[in-house]
């Protein structure tokens, strides 16, 4: 790869994480074990829940959520349609590579509320009672029952060593992407030429991404050349996300018609994601501004 091309993402991982990963290695303990109740521990002292559980992924920890509600075929759970299509309206963490926080994949239920913590944690393994991954243990037992059709639904330790390291650097890393996103603000807020989010003042953003919206009347290109344009002089840039109701699956087996979504179907071909993680040095800060700025002007009607 072109050693001047800026990718859109880059995990942000030390060498003391590594390290981590390589004691996990050298324990004989791979998949779910000490490391990630440690790390469930430690997740619900710093978000101030009552249990934390972790799960293999955000998709899976909200399905663990709605099954624990109790939620059926026929019920209705309203959800935005500018989102992945994994998203529904829980409150579940997602330790993705691109998020603040990354196990690589991954996800954690917070709960306050015991019964539904108790069911998300034996549904996350086939449904077995009792705590099913000490079985393998000098503290466990073999003997196991399955008390409800489960999931396999579990994080590993590998998952729990990136997240124990991770955990102890989240605040550093969100003010990396706080001071960025700072600086995108700063340079683009008077450009006419595209439209900034908006963060209200008793909100904090964690700036996983920070989304750009091209005011596509007042240039002479569209989204896709606008971005190939950006590629060709070595930025990458994503697009974040493509509304649920146009994705084939879902407008097919739900008859969803763009005209029902006005808002989404207005933002969506104008919008873009920046780069913004924290290995970016403000030379790469500056580097995007800069492109992106010329890129805009040149293409400007």
């Amino acid at each position: 790869m072109n050693k001047d091309f800026l990718l859109f993402h880059k995990p942000f991982i030390s060498e003391e994480e590594i390290n981590e990963i390589d004691d996990t290695v050298r324990s004989g303990w791979l998949s779910m074990g000490p490391k990630t109740i440690r790390f469930e521990e430690e997740f619900t002292n710093y978000i101030g829940s009552n249990r934390s559980i972790a799960i293999n992924s955000w998709t899976a920890a909200g399905h663990l959520t709605l099954e624990a509600f109790g939620i059926n075929r026929g019920d209705e759970v309203i959800v935005p349609t500018m989102t992945f299509p994994a998203t529904t309206e829980i409150v579940c963490f997602s330790f993705y590579a691109t998020k603040t926080l990354s196990t690589g994949e991954g996800g954690m239920i917070c709960t306050n509320n015991e019964n539904i913590a108790d069911r998300c944690k034996i549904m996350r393994l086939h449904g077995i009672n009792r705590n099913a991954w000490k079985r393998y243990s000098e503290a466990g037992s073999w003997y196991y029952e399955v008390v409800a059709l489960g999931f396999k639904y579990n994080f590993t330790d590998f998952q729990g060593s990136l997240g124990l390291l991770q955990l102890k650097e989240v605040d550093f890393m969100w003010g990396c992407r706080k001071k960025i996103a700072c600086l995108y603000t700063e340079a683009f807020k008077n450009n006419e030429l595209i439209e900034l989010q908006t963060i209200k003042s008793d909100r904090e953003s964690s700036w996983h991404l920070y989304p750009i919206r091209l005011n596509l009347e007042k240039l002479k290109i569209n989204r896709s050349q606008f971005i190939e344009d950006l590629k060709n002089l070595n930025v990458e840039v994503g697009v974040q996300f493509m509304p649920v109701n146009q994705h084939m699956y879902y407008k097919n087996e739900f008859n969803l018609s763009d005209k029902n979504y006005p808002v989404a179907s207005n933002i969506f071909p104008r919008l873009i994601s920046l780069p913004i993680y924290p290995g970016m040095s403000n030379e790469h800060v500056n580097k995007v501004i800069n492109i992106v700025s010329d890129t805009l002007n040149k293409n400007k009607r």
